[in-house]
């Protein structure tokens, strides 16, 4: 998902405003990204934040994620961005990590849709 789409947080039940996912990032304390360990050749540590809210084009709130190298925005040098269809509940950080560590999916296409060899495949 791009870095500069547009979502909507509610800052009270009646107060929202519209931001790009990266300025929400920007935003998020280091205690809003949960450290998980990526069992690859070698291991490595990946962030993540997970929210729910809506895209400022969609009405229906989905659940989004953000991956990053590093524990703080400032410090991360990878970034992704990540939306979902699936139940809010079955979405964790790990549940996230490994879904799409595991993928040979496209960013163009939101995470809930990859790609593989050409071939759009639906997640899960």
């Amino acid at each position: 998902m791009a870095k500069n789409r547009k979502v909507v947080i509610k800052e009270t039940s009646d107060i929202s405003r519209e931001l790009t996912l990266k300025d929400l990032a920007k935003s998020l304390p280091e205690e809003c990204f949960k450290p998980v360990s990526l069992e690859l050749e070698k291991r490595k540590t990946v962030w993540v934040a997970i929210f729910r809210t809506r895209a400022s084009n969609q009405q229906k709130e989905r659940t989004f994620a953000i991956v990053m190298n590093a524990s703080s925005f400032e410090e991360a040098t990878d970034i992704d961005y990540f939306i979902t269809n699936f139940k809010a509940d079955k979405v964790t950080a790990e549940w996230v990590v490994n879904t799409y560590s595991q993928r040979n999916w496209s960013p163009q296409y939101p995470p809930s849709v990859g790609t593989k060899g050409g071939e759009r495949l639906k997640a899960g």
